[in-house]
């Protein structure tokens, strides 16, 4: 039994590597109502830890049996039977449980650290890929690009995880992009510098072309140039280099690059732009692409 009530807002999720690495969650009874911040799925226990641990925004607040709570994750509980996680706020004393109710608390001290398991336990591919075209594992952490390098032509690689609430990603194999094992939390996360995915299990797959059935991207969608530049009127080319004959924009963060060596494809449902040459290798999600010239 659990002794909640439900509050409604946006669970926001904090991307900062320092900030979930510092929590771990010990059991704890309690018979006094906690708030409920949201339910989401998770395979294991740990996928209910994650979540609360990256829930550590603090300027959300709400009125509530007219006083005011601050609401952010302290602790969570998890049904092994329904797989269901639900992520707890703060007490809310004015309301008593008729029985105690165990919790998993958030805290930064009498953690203890585990050491790491293979990064792809329990790995299966997804309907998108299938057992030929696993490469394996990262050959460590902290090695970039996750999914090293590989040679000129072969190089449409990405990294295929499973987050804990069994939803699958494709990652892109990023030039600054490696694993790491989470000792406290006890889960590896795959970082690109700036955006941080905690993950059950993954591994380097070799995109399948063209795409399985059920895999195709969506058609890829152009966007207004940036200042200094004009559309050339023509559409990006897909899966073939280069994908325009001068200069392209694009990316989820909107920038402007030369167009030699450059293709965007279908990795898995994922448009992916890729800069492969002898020199040069990187890969890198894009959601538009327009060609442009200087204006």
């Amino acid at each position: 039994m659990i002794c909640t009530i439900l509050l409604g807002f946006i669970f926001i999720v904090a991307d900062a590597e320092t900030e979930a690495r510092k929590y771990c969650f010990i059991a704890a009874l309690y018979s006094v109502t906690r708030l409920v911040i949201s339910t989401t799925n998770a395979g294991l226990l740990v996928g209910c830890h994650v979540p609360c641990a990256l829930d550590t925004t603090v300027d959300k607040a709400r009125i509530f049996l007219y006083r005011l709570y601050t609401i952010q994750c302290e602790a969570c509980s998890y049904n092994a039977a329904t797989l269901k996680c639900t992520l707890l706020g703060a007490f809310a004393p004015t309301i008593g449980c008729s029985s105690t109710y165990t919790v998993y608390e958030k805290r930064t001290s009498g953690c203890t650290a585990k050491s790491s398991i293979p990064s792809n336990l329990s790995y299966t591919p997804s309907k998108c890929s299938r057992d030929s075209d696993v490469i394996g594992p990262p050959a460590g952490k902290r090695i970039s690009p996750v999914c090293g390098t590989s040679s000129v032509g072969r190089r449409r690689i990405v990294y295929d995880v499973s987050l804990h609430d069994g939803t699958r990603w494709v990652l892109e194999n990023y030039k600054s992009s490696f694993i790491l094992w989470d000792e406290i939390l006890r889960s590896y996360y795959y970082i690109t510098g700036t955006q941080i995915y905690y993950f059950r299990t993954g591994t380097c797959v070799r995109v399948p072309s063209p795409p399985l059935d059920g895999c195709e991207c969506p058609d890829l969608p152009s966007e207004a140039p940036l200042p200094g530049y004009v559309s050339t009127g023509v559409a990006a080319r897909t899966e073939t280099a280069p994908a325009c004959d001068s200069y392209s924009t694009g990316a989820a963060n909107s920038q402007v690059t030369g167009s030699a060596n450059r293709a965007v494809y279908c990795a898995m449902g994922t448009w992916v732009n890729i800069i492969d040459s002898a020199t040069t290798y990187n890969e890198y999600a894009v959601t538009a692409a327009t060609c442009v010239a200087i204006n």
